[in-house]
């Protein structure tokens, strides 16, 4: 990790908490696109949005392409 780069758990962290302090004053929509695309770490921060999205006033939206079937 290179000088003034956080660690990813500090990221999770800092997005986790700026959700929590908007949805403390009104309802916070938080959408993602393209969630197909996503690095692991993308997907823990959803898994993280989503869990806090049950004791606030968070609604978790997201698109993403489906693979097509070969059959």
């Amino acid at each position: 990790m290179e000088r003034g780069e956080a660690a990813p758990e500090e990221t999770l962290w800092a997005i986790r908490v700026l959700l929590e302090r908007l949805a403390a004053e009104r309802p916070v929509v938080f959408m993602i696109d393209d969630l197909q695309w996503a690095e692991p770490k993308f997907l823990e921060l959803v898994e993280h949005v989503s869990d806090l999205a049950r004791d606030a006033p968070i609604l978790l939206a997201y698109a993403g392409a489906v693979a097509a079937s070969t059959a």
